[in-house]
Formats: C-alpha cells, structure tokens, sequence
C-alpha cells in the first residue's frame, strides 16, 4: 500500500496565481519569453536554436504564437516537439567520466533531470495539493508524457521511444 498524501500541508499557491498561470498569453509575451531564453542553446528536433526565433520573428511568429495558443486551448503536444537525441561519441581511453569503457570505447550516459527521479504521479498528486489549476497540470502531465528520444546512430536517429521516470 502506498502512503496516502491527505492530511498533509503542503505550502499552496493563491487562487488568483492559480488562475493567472491558466490566463492565455499575448504575443508580446510570448515573445519578451522567448527574447529572454539563451540564444546558443542545443537546438530543437526541428536544427532551429532560439537564436533563429528571435532573428526570424517577424517570420515566425504568426505560427508560433497559433502553436502556444493551440497547446494552451488542447493542452497536447505534437509529436516530434518534445523530442531529444542521444548522440553517441567515441572517445579516448582515459577520460575521467566513463561509466564503463571497451577497446577503446568510452560511453557516458547521463540522463537526470530533476522530474526523471521522482515519480510523475507524485509530482502531480503535490501540484493538486498545492492548488494549481486542473488545466496547469494537464499541460505539466502532457509535457512530461510527450518526451522522446532518438539515438543518432552514424547521424541518423533511430526510432522514437518515449521516457519514463526511472528504469522501466
């Protein structure tokens, strides 16, 4: 049996913060977001780093800003938006940050970030206790439901597997 989360005090956010996180956004937020994000950043599935969106603006924005509003209106994300690549580099022998090493092979593989060691229901079941919108969370669940991942093998990806906390 799982221990149960009720009756526990969690700190909470206010209702008006709550429904402000749920507010739709106007382009000129969008784009003040996206002018505030590091430029040089790895670019996305798509080869395109910020430094292009913010360039290209007046190119792109037109479908960005129907992209945000969309997800924001559907809370679902195409496939193919929240997807990473795993490249794999031989290097050296003698590198320090080996996890294990063959004929010359060296792989190092390091895929945590904070949300990969905690369970996602958990992290959910906090937010409703913490009193974020159904609709915030929906958009949280459904970026962390849409991950996946390639490894480029010679530079080609090969087929897409979702993540999932932990070892599965």
């Amino acid at each position: 049996m799982r221990p149960s989360m009720e009756g526990l005090l969690y700190p909470s956010i206010s209702s008006d913060e709550a429904v402000a996180l749920e507010l739709p956004k106007a382009e000129s937020e969008i784009h003040e977001a996206i002018l505030e994000c590091g430029s040089t950043k790895a670019p996305g599935p798509d080869g395109f780093n910020m430094r292009f969106f913010k360039k290209c603006w007046d190119i792109v924005k037109d479908d960005l800003v129907e992209a945000i509003k969309w997800f924001w209106e559907h809370g679902e994300i195409s496939r193919g938006c929240n997807a990473s690549f795993v490249a794999i580099i031989r290097l050296y022998p003698r590198s320090y940050q080996t996890v294990f090493e063959r004929k010359g092979v060296i792989i190092k593989v390091d895929f945590e970030k904070a949300f990969d060691s905690l369970n996602w229901n958990f992290l959910l079941e906090v937010m409703r206790c913490m009193v974020f919108g159904s609709k915030w969370i929906k958009w949280i669940s459904s970026c962390l439901m849409s991950a996946s991942i390639s490894i480029l093998i010679n530079g080609s990806p090969t087929d897409e597997f979702l993540l999932g906390r932990g070892v599965q």
